[in-house]
């Protein structure tokens, strides 16, 4: 039992980090855009 207790928090903590990779990789796409398009409208209002 306490080998699957064990299975089981080591597989809950991969799927954790994956998705904290996942959302990091989100919130760096989506900075990158933000970026590009307040450099655009900048490029553009003058």
């Amino acid at each position: 039992t306490n080998r699957k207790a064990y299975d089981v928090i080591v597989d809950s903590l991969t799927k954790a980090k994956k998705r904290i990779r996942q959302q990091d990789e989100q919130i760096k796409e989506l900075l990158q855009a933000k970026k590009k398009s307040r450099f655009f409208g900048f490029r553009r209002s003058k």
